[in-house]
């Protein structure tokens, strides 16, 4: 009952987001929202917000791309394909 959620349109506001919230406890975060640019914009992420937990959900479920994410230090990968009910369980 006292979740929070905040939401940013683009990648640029998504860093202004995470730099003006910093007691975020999670971000999901898509590879492919507007001015993303796939997994630079999550180093740029962990660049700006080095403690923020940041699963990434996205379409792209290419394994190279997978394991180049948890190298960045993603603490989880939702593919979109996935169900609700195992997206919520993910997050929850």
């Amino acid at each position: 009952p006292d979740t929070r959620f905040v939401e940013a349109h683009d990648a640029t506001s998504a860093l202004t987001l995470a730099a003006d919230n910093p007691d975020l406890d999670l971000m999901l975060l898509d590879l492919r929202m507007p001015g993303a640019r796939g997994t630079d914009t999550v180093r740029a992420m962990r660049s700006a917000a080095p403690a923020l937990p940041i699963a990434v959900v996205s379409a792209d479920e290419d394994a190279n791309v997978v394991a180049d994410l948890l190298r960045i230090g993603v603490c989880g990968f939702i593919p979109k394909t996935d169900s609700a009910d195992v997206i919520l369980g993910a997050v929850a």
